[in-house]
């Protein structure tokens, strides 16, 4: 699952939380003023942003109306629309069209995509290269090293 915060370069951040009790997972908004809490379905795609039809509606001014994709499954990922103020996880900024994941599946086709470079499938993943090796770590997963040239 995807740790830390998602937010625009205003502060509304939007952390995904995992219910201690079991697998349930719930989105959680906090802005100026306010708070809300979405459940989420075990699978599916949903649209997050400021427009009415976005499947979790957030009317902030620094949210786009479809700001963000939301890709829930065995590990959840998220993906920038081309949002104005910009998708940040783990206070990086992806790029448009960059999927932000960390499940133990995804990061190994990141690494294999990236020839077992660390650098690179962090990026691929949308995070920093630390964030990686913590996710490893936390998978028990295997460092890879970088094939030799």
């Amino acid at each position: 699952m995807l740790r830390g915060q998602f937010s625009s370069d205003e502060p509304t951040p939007v952390e995904l939380l995992r219910s201690d009790a079991g697998s349930a997972r719930c989105l959680l908004v906090i802005g100026d003023g306010f708070v809300s809490t979405h459940a989420l379905p075990a699978r599916g795609d949903l649209i997050l942003g400021r427009a009415a039809e976005a499947d979790i509606a957030i009317d902030v001014s620094c949210i786009s109306r479809r700001h963000a994709l939301l890709r829930i499954g065995a590990s959840i990922q998220i993906e920038d629309l081309g949002s104005a103020n910009g998708t940040f996880v783990d206070d990086r900024r992806l790029a448009r069209g960059v999927v932000a994941s960390d499940g133990p599946d995804d990061i190994e086709d990141a690494l294999a995509r990236a020839g077992a470079n660390q650098t690179r499938a962090a990026k691929l993943l949308g995070s920093s290269r630390r964030t990686l090796i913590a996710r490893l770590d936390e998978h028990g997963l295997p460092r890879p090293r970088k094939d030799p040239r």
